[in-house]
């Protein structure tokens, strides 16, 4: 084994590498194109809750998935006075950033929302047992829910806000069987005031606190406005068109701004911000939301994928994953016009990633190439291959040469092989004997083969010379493109990888120069770091790391102190190696008081009085800062870039002096962080 040292937010370690363990697929990245938002002012994260239950942070730099789950379609709500956030189903659950807690049953309820003036939780649900429905408001205080009023008639919950300078909840209903029976009601705890009825479907509201008013999204195609509320009337607000209306809203409070997710075209989702004044391109989601193919890019450590979104025209997409989220790129006036059908591949020796043919927008082919450098793209050339989509393409790493076969023009199925160069294609004589029509392309790096396996179920290997017939009667290719497109390397398996089709059974096949064979990867497209020694798995709405060992925190112990909220300590992000944004959250009732972190490389047991244990063995480092205004202390945990840093545990407790807690201080519970992929 080799041994390293290193730094880590200042405290000098040392790690060994380890042995690469079987891979597991293990989600790093997931869609938010079906989540709901609810921003915590507490910890400046802006949070994304998955139908599924997955949670999403981002704390203004990065996204990541945490280890809490919410329940399956929750609905959800803050508040803002004690810094949490409550997720409903069939049970009622409270959210503190680091774990989730139940604090009893619930109904399923069709909208929620925290009256922070009367500390409890407000909802509307169906009233059980009823017939003709009736919706009632319901509220949580005291650990019950209890009915609290109903509304005349049968109507359905849509939305809902409380007004935190009126005091009141403002509600959005609808009436069924009319087509513009939307109305707004207000409760105030004893007394529900409307409906005002204008007829305009608002599925989102929420409190804008800079400007203290409720505003709401207009959700049919004629009113896509934003809206304020004055206690009788909704306004249109100037300069606030959102082109495709909001399926949620969160409210910054301490910024002043509120964050709306908006269905937009063809299914994808948009972040906005709205500042008072207009609606703003906001931060970027974590995944791209199209996906035809990934192309390693081993000089920068990105997997590259470039896409349209439904229709050939705009807008194309261009996204890069660096191992730890996506980024959305910008598509230049000097991109390639088309991104749907090309063929793209890394070429090494060059450093750049090569996008040839495609759909233009308007239905033609294109013959001309393209490359993307990591900064800058350039028309690499206009000649060569005749104009098609669907061609295959490779980087033969002996050679150092692109190798492009087959794709489609005019309804004609191509055969030919090319060669890229960098600077200009060569066509190779070489007979191509494949079966015409859509294959799988890809190089395998230790018998120095290009291998192409075609829709016959023939594989076929190109040593530099001559393609010769490897094995027949071999998986038949899947259907379902894109998840079907390059054979990619995978080193654990000294063999290429690709989703087929096994015996009518959707599976990932492996290719070892002789055989086929299952493998009992997930299913999705691949690509694979070889620098960090990882593979990426990008489909089913997630990306995925096959690592060599997980990067994971997990919490071990107990924590001691804190009366409404227990003191905690959390890694936001994966503890991976070269994780820049990794940083530890420290919560605490405490506020503005002085606050320690300890950090070992084993776990420890240690009775310190007043219900607290010691959980650090031989601690090697102790940072010393203060909690902020409430109660948290953010602390960065920058990892290096080392592969050797693999397996390494640290453990880390946190402590504060708490005035309130037994004995003065409240700590918390071990945090075990392994370094993996």
């Amino acid at each position: 084994m080799n041994t390293v040292a290193f730094t880590v937010g200042g405290v000098l370690l040392a790690a060994s590498s380890l042995l690469a363990q079987f891979p597991v697929a293990h989600p790093v990245a997931q869609s938010i194109a079906n989540g709901k938002l609810v921003y915590d002012d507490f910890r400046q994260r802006l949070i994304c809750v998955q139908p599924n239950g997955v949670l999403q942070e981002h704390d203004g730099t990065s996204w990541t998935v945490v280890t809490a789950r919410a329940p399956a379609n929750a609905r959800l709500a803050y508040d803002e006075v004690r810094g949490k956030v409550y997720f409903s189903y069939l049970e009622l659950l409270e959210y503190d950033g680091h774990a989730t807690r139940v604090l009893g049953p619930s109904s399923i309820l069709q909208t929620m929302v925290v009256d922070s003036g009367r500390n409890r939780v407000v909802g509307l649900r169906a009233a059980p047992n009823v017939s003709p429905p009736v919706l009632e408001i319901v509220e949580f205080a005291n650990g019950a829910w209890t009915v609290a009023g109903a509304f005349p008639g049968s109507r359905g919950g849509l939305a809902s806000a409380f007004d935190r300078v009126r005091g009141v909840v403002v509600f959005q209903t609808w009436l069924p069987n009319s087509t513009a029976g939307f109305e707004t009601w207000e409760w105030d705890g004893a007394n529900l005031v409307g409906p005002f009825t204008d007829g305009v479907s608002r599925g989102a509201i929420a409190f804008d606190t800079a400007r203290a008013q409720v505003i709401g999204i207009g959700n049919s195609p004629t009113s896509q406005q934003t809206y304020a509320w004055n206690g009788s009337v909704w306004s249109v607000l100037p300069n606030s068109a959102v082109a495709e209306g909001a399926s949620s809203l969160a409210t910054d409070t301490r910024n002043g701004r509120i964050h709306l997710l908006s269905p937009s075209l063809e299914g994808r989702r948009s972040l906005l911000t709205w500042n008072g004044t207009s609606w703003q391109a906001s931060i970027a989601g974590p995944m791209p939301l199209t996906t035809e193919h990934l192309a390693w890019d081993g000089l920068r450590g990105r997997a590259v994928t470039f896409g349209h979104v439904g229709a050939l025209s705009e807008p194309r997409e261009h996204a890069e994953f660096d191992g730890f989220a996506w980024h959305r790129m910008p598509v230049p006036a000097t991109a390639p016009p088309t991104f749907w059908g090309a063929s793209y591949e890394f070429d090494a020796a060059r450093g750049e990633t090569v996008v040839f043919g495609g759909l233009l927008p308007n239905g033609q082919r294109s013959g001309a190439t393209y490359a993307w450098n990591g900064a800058s793209w350039r028309l690499a050339a206009s000649t060569g291959p005749s104009p098609r989509a669907a061609a295959r393409a490779t980087y033969d790493a002996a050679r150092q040469v692109l190798v492009l076969v087959g794709g489609s023009t005019a309804g004609v199925l191509l055969q030919d092989h090319w060669e890229w160069n960098g600077s200009a294609w060569t066509q190779v004589v070489a007979t191509t004997p494949m079966a015409p029509g859509p294959m799988l392309l890809g190089y395998d790096s230790v018998r120095q083969r290009v291998v192409a396996h075609d829709q016959a179920g023939s594989t076929w290997e190109f040593d530099g010379t001559a393609w010769v017939l490897a094995a027949t009667n071999g998986p038949a290719l899947f259907t379902g493109a894109p998840l079907a497109t390059n054979l990619v390397w995978e080193p654990s398996l000294q063999g290429l990888i690709a989703v087929m089709s096994n015996n009518g059974q959707v599976a990932v096949m492996a290719w070892n120069g002789v055989a086929w064979a299952p493998r009992t990867y997930a299913i999705g497209l691949y690509a694979h770091d070889a620098v960090r020694g990882a593979t990426y798995v990008h489909g089913g709405g997630g990306t995925s790391v096959v690592p060599s060992l997980v990067a994971a925190s997990q919490s071990y112990g107990s924590s001691c102190g804190g009366s409404g909220t227990d003191t905690s300590l959390t890694a936001f992000g994966r503890p991976r190696f070269g994780n820049a944004n990794l940083h530890l959250d420290l919560r605490a009732d405490a506020r503005l008081r002085p606050a320690l972190l300890g950090f070992g490389l084993a776990a420890g047991s240690t009775p310190i009085g007043n219900g607290c244990e010691f959980l650090l063995q031989n601690p090697i480092a102790t940072r010393v800062w203060f909690t902020d205004a409430f109660g948290f202390w953010h602390q960065n945990l920058p990892l290096p870039n080392l592969p050797a840093l693999r397996g390494l545990d640290l453990y880390v407790q946190g402590a504060v002096l708490d005035p309130a807690s037994a004995g003065g201080l409240a700590m918390t519970q071990g945090l075990r962080l392994t370094v993996g992929d």
